[in-house]
């Protein structure tokens, strides 16, 4: 908005170092290690949080023909954030990220938040967009769903869609941190489902780009070959 080149560039550094070092080598963001005795899911919902931010912040350099947050990959880290492990061998993306987030929507991958063994295989206690104790549940998903008009990922879409096979349906009332669960990460928008919704291929909002610009649209197939 105020087209600032240094809260630009501190913006994509952010992006970046978030990448690097808050993100594990098989795509999974450390915010999913905040779950909670008797909230398994915790973890999930926070990571939601963070993964719509860094899809936002993308979208939002891209409006303005700037690709390079959509594009950006490294195996880059410390610790155990380096290295590469991602479903298709590859470095980390915000693509992979969302795609191992979506994973825990239809139990493509199945986690149990807790650090007891006699609850290991109880599905009480494993990590997706329902937390089973309490009864909560999320729409997180939704927060970076914008981010697929640019990765135009079949799979990506069955997920925030709740069509995936598997995938837990959409909660009556979703949970959140004190706004609509529809509205985006944060609530920043009016209604992501009715603006960004099954609109790949439908639109293209980066000016001076075009569909052919999406470098990592392979790397989307391959995750959705994969799948």
């Amino acid at each position: 908005m105020v087209d600032d080149s240094y809260l630009k560039t501190q913006a994509k550094r952010f992006f970046k170092e978030w990448m690097r070092h808050s993100v594990f080598p098989d795509s999974m963001a450390q915010e999913f290690i905040r779950w909670e005795e008797d909230y398994p899911s915790l973890g999930w919902a926070y990571a939601s949080s963070l993964i719509g931010s860094m899809a936002v912040l993308a979208d939002a350099f891209a409006r303005i023909g700037d690709l390079e947050i959509f594009q950006f990959s490294t195996s880059e880290g410390f610790s155990t954030s380096a290295g590469t492990m991602t479903p298709d061998g590859g470095p980390k993306t915000l693509l992979t990220v969302m795609t191992h987030h979506a994973k825990y929507v239809d139990k493509s991958i199945v986690r149990y938040g807790t650090d007891q063994a006699s609850r290991n295989g109880n599905p009480a206690y494993v990590i997706g967009p329902v937390n089973i104790p309490n009864g909560e549940g999320w729409v997180n998903e939704n927060f970076w769903m914008q981010a697929n008009l640019y990765y135009r990922d079949p799979y990506l879409q069955s997920i925030y869609l709740r069509i995936a096979p598997n995938s837990h349906p959409y909660p009556a009332n979703p949970s959140t941190g004190g706004w609509s669960g529809w509205t985006g990460c944060c609530g920043i928008y009016p209604g992501v489902l009715f603006m960004f919704g099954q609109m790949e291929g439908k639109v293209w909002p980066y000016p001076g780009t075009t569909m052919d610009d999406s470098k990592v649209r392979t790397q989307a197939i391959n995750l959705n070959k994969e799948k």
